[in-house]
């Protein structure tokens, strides 16, 4: 039976949205034209300990996020803010010190970066054929570089990386699997 695996843009962004997971941190953006984060910006700003990262966008043939500014100011601004109440830190790593602040900071970056990934299109779907049969799996959020392909690669069988590999390098072809076949 002949094996072949082909990765594509996943169509079903919504589906694929990182912020409907569970995370750290919660998003308050406000934007006149684009649904962004976990809540509608008009939130106040929590009123008990916690930490805060501020959030840009940039809106451009495309959209960006980031705690940094962008250098555009015709295009991107400030959008909302990120925030973790220490309660939660307390929740997340047992207490709240310099150490798990600071943890807490980069868990809140790496779901900011996490959904700039998802913002920029750089989801994917991989499809997998096994003779007149096919599955498929979408949400995969992958940065180009990422050796485990956003952990596609945990999900499929270890006979397929290769071709895997080489599908993301041929997005939408048809690869075929090399070895035995079964």
């Amino acid at each position: 039976m002949k094996k072949q695996i082909k990765i594509v843009y996943d169509g079903n962004m919504e589906y694929s949205n990182p912020r409907k997971c569970t995370n750290l941190g919660t998003m308050i953006c406000k934007h006149y034209k684009y649904s962004l984060g976990d809540v509608d910006g008009d939130e106040p700003v929590p009123d008990r300990d916690f930490e805060i990262l501020q959030l840009y966008l940039y809106d451009h043939s495309g959209l960006r996020i980031s705690s940094e500014p962008f250098t555009c100011p015709w295009d991107s601004g400030v959008v909302g803010y990120i925030y973790v109440y220490h309660d939660t830190i307390r929740e997340w790593y047992g207490d709240v010190n310099e150490d798990t602040i600071q943890k807490a900071r980069y868990q809140m970056l790496a779901e900011v970066r996490t959904y700039d990934l998802f913002l920029s299109g750089n989801v994917f779907t991989v499809l997998i054929r096994r003779g007149e049969e096919e599955e498929c799996v979408n949400g995969f959020i992958i940065t180009y570089g990422d050796k485990t392909l956003g952990g596609m690669l945990d999900y499929i069988p270890e006979d397929m990386h290769e071709a895997a590999r080489e599908a993301f390098n041929n997005i939408g072809e048809w690869v075929d699997v090399k070895g035995e076949v079964g």
